[in-house]
């Protein structure tokens, strides 16, 4: 059977039916995908793991993912984890596949905070304005009080390595 491939940015993916795989225990970057013919693939969502074979072969998002049209997995052998998050990351804030939300909302806050990019370090010009943002009502007197903002400062924008996706 011929190799069929799909670039996801700069990104190239192997194009599998969800149903005509046995995976393999490697690590990657996968992207449950949609067809339409008209404007060619959307990905729905985007995840990684670090055995293909472990993650894919029950994943709990796979049924609404086919609910909503997918019966392809687009994968990518990814090795070293940083990479499999930078990527991960990138497409997710590319893309905005409807069924992510932890990456995604990074790059929404970023489109509201004047086009700033998403954080690649807690010094970074979109995390300052966030730390400023989520002061601009507090006093010495009266701190300001717990908000989704505030929250998402104090707990951080990034994943713990052990989350699974």
């Amino acid at each position: 059977m011929a190799r069929i491939t799909h670039y996801w940015a700069e990104h190239e993916f192997d194009v599998h039916r969800h149903d005509q795989v046995a995976w393999n225990d490697v690590p990657g970057i996968y992207v449950f995908a949609v067809h339409d013919g008209l404007y060619g693939w959307g990905p729905l969502y985007i995840g990684q793991a670090s055995s293909l074979k472990d993650r894919l072969s029950s994943h709990e998002r796979w049924d609404e993912a086919a609910r909503r049209g997918a019966v392809h997995i687009h994968a990518k052998l990814v090795r070293s984890a940083t990479n499999r998050d930078r990527v991960e990351r990138d497409l997710i804030q590319k893309y905005q596949p409807p069924m992510n939300t932890q990456l995604k909302n990074l790059a929404a806050l970023a489109g509201t905070f004047g086009g700033l990019t998403p954080p690649s370090s807690p010094n970074s010009d979109f995390m300052k304005s966030i730390r400023e943002l989520s002061m601009l009502d507090a006093t010495p007197s009266q701190p300001r009080q717990s908000s989704p903002l505030r929250d998402l400062m104090y707990f951080g924008l990034y994943n713990s390595s052990t989350n699974k996706k």
